[in-house]
């Protein structure tokens, strides 16, 4: 992924096995082989653009660490 960029994933009814009134999610999230410091959040939609996304971290690495949270 580029610096600063987003990925919209759709989950609820789109992943077989998740209905599509599913109001919660586990996920597993990993960083590996990044060449800078760098972090990653993972948030749902928001309601407009004027939220954005929240001002904290899911997961956090330096150059060359595999992190998991």
């Amino acid at each position: 992924m580029a610096a600063r960029s987003t990925i919209d994933v759709p989950i609820a009814g789109a992943v077989p096995g998740v209905p599509g009134d599913a109001v919660a999610l586990a996920l597993n999230l990993t960083l590996t082989e990044q060449t800078e410091p760098t972090f990653l959040t993972v948030y749902p939609t928001p309601a407009s653009p004027a939220e954005g996304p929240p001002l904290v971290s899911n997961v956090n690495a330096r150059p060359g660490e595999h992190r998991a949270n």
